[in-house]
């Protein structure tokens, strides 16, 4: 057997538009496959396959939907007289039907099951099981071919278990399974069951399973040191602008218009960074009804909900403001019993808390040439990381869990409590990388492994820290 007759193989069959394209599409990472709620949209069969890093995994056949199974069957009950000739009756009615056009669709579904692919039906659990579908079941039972079949809910209603008893007396694998929102571990668990249709795909399968979860891994890891990078690149950020006298309030507004808008611009390119890890790259976003993901970095709920809250920002500021303290107990010789490091704490605490508003200092001074010049930056309130890294790893969240049969803009649902739950066990550490990449300059290289391992634990567990209300809404069903 040759390395490409071992590869694992399977036909997505069933009635028009009840997911298989969706199915395909998440299980070979592809969005470029067109799913529509119109029936007919997959018009021939086409060969997605599964690659990571150039290994072929599986490959996915998407196929037209059944249009006349009933007069299909028929026609194969009248030229078989047992069981034995029925796989050679299949063939003969696909040889014989291949070019006429009233058995196109059957025709076309058909082939790459008798050239050897497992069969995938879907069928829809949202509508009642009528009789119609159970010519379409005989004929794939009549190819002798592994199969199994998949319930996807496709609208409101509810007859999984009706179609359950059904599928079982003709699969003996039946699973339910949305193409739509399935979870990693979804995906995972749909194709081990694939691993038992057959014997000789048993080991690929496996292998395929293997492989995935290290991209996972791998993605995440790479995720966060792309994260770390934007971080790095928002801290160290500052703009200038030469300037002949005195600066102009008008140029210094200009100057932090300018800042604000390169910061935007570094995170947009990071976060495509990430979309295209993930293998999504045309996602449509929707500026103006996305407050969190692609709202305003500097707008007011964006420093609500990944700034830090009261108490978080003054122990946060008591870091930075401590130093300052502890000159003043300098200069007292310690008659203040170090209450100066209490006071300073909590100006510098204070000062934290209080300026919000103002993103970052302007300063005028002459560079080497001689030439007066206005800067802006970098920014040091000690928010701004939080928002950004915040807004990062919900970003990385979104992006994580979507499916590539979703094709509507990403959007999310704001909740208040996205701080308190993101930050709350590791803030301190959090608080000192920040703090030391403020003094030291935040192209640190220690800082930022530091920094990189942090946010990867984090990308770890921000799906379980996470409240289910801050989770991307389901989008709607589609093919």
């Amino acid at each position: 057997m040759n390395q490409r007759s071992s590869i694992p193989r399977f036909a997505i069959v069933g009635h028009p538009n009840k997911g298989k394209s969706s199915l395909v599409s998440t299980l070979s990472q592809d969005e470029n496959i067109a799913i529509s709620l119109m029936s007919g949209t997959t018009e021939r069969n086409q060969v997605y396959p599964m690659r990571i890093d150039g290994e072929l995994l599986y490959e996915l056949v998407d196929t037209p939907g059944f249009q006349r199974s009933r007069s299909a069957m028929q026609w194969l009950k009248e030229r078989s007289s047992s069981p034995t000739d029925r796989a050679e009756a299949i063939r003969d009615f696909v040889n014989l039907h291949q070019d006429s056009h009233t058995f196109s669709a059957e025709c076309r579904l058909l082939q790459p099951i008798i050239e050897g692919s497992g069969i995938i039906y879907v069928v829809d659990g949202a509508i009642p099981y009528g009789k119609e579908y159970v010519f379409e079941m005989d004929i794939l039972r009549w190819t002798g071919q592994p199969s199994m079949a998949l319930i996807n809910q496709i609208g409101d209603g509810d007859y999984i278990e009706e179609w359950e008893q059904t599928l079982s007396q003709y699969f003996r694998i039946v699973r339910t399974f949305n193409a739509q929102t399935a979870d990693f571990q979804k995906q995972i668990q749909l194709l081990s069951g694939f691993s038992e249709l057959k014997e000789s795909w048993h080991q690929p399968l496996i292998r395929a399973v293997s492989i995935l979860e290290n991209q996972r891994v791998e993605r995440r890891s790479e995720s966060s040191m792309i994260i770390m990078e934007m971080i790095s690149q928002m801290l160290a950020l500052s703009v200038r602008r030469n300037i002949s006298g005195e600066a102009s309030l008008f140029e210094s507004d200009q100057l932090h218009d300018e800042l604000k808008q390169e910061l935007r611009e570094i995170e947009q390119l990071h976060r495509l960074k990430i979309e295209q890890l993930y293998r999504h790259q045309n996602l449509e976003r929707q500026e103006d009804e996305l407050s969190i993901i692609d709202g305003d970095l500097f707008s007011e709920d964006s420093w609500k909900l990944f700034g830090l809250t009261s108490d978080q920002l003054l122990a946060a500021g008591a870091i930075g403001g401590a130093a300052t303290g502890s000159t003043v107990d300098l200069f007292t010789s310690g008659s203040t019993l170090l209450l100066g490091t209490g006071i300073g704490a909590v100006i510098g605490s204070l000062t934290a808390w209080l300026g919000g508003e103002k993103l970052a200092k302007s300063s005028t001074a002459k560079n080497s040439a001689g030439e007066k010049q206005l800067t802006v930056g970098p920014i040091k309130n000690i928010q701004f990381p939080y928002i950004i890294l915040g807004r990062a790893i919900f970003h990385h969240m979104t992006i994580e869990k979507r499916t590539h049969a979703q094709r509507t803009p990403i959007h999310l649902t704001e909740d208040q409590n996205i701080t308190k739950t993101l930050f709350n066990d590791d803030r301190k550490e959090f608080d000192r990388i920040f703090e030391r990449m403020r003094k030291k300059g935040a192209d640190n290289k220690q800082l930022k492994e530091n920094l990189t391992e942090l946010i990867n634990k984090k990308l770890l567990k921000a799906p379980m820290l996470l409240s289910t209300s801050t989770v991307p809404k389901q989008v709607r069903k589609t093919q």
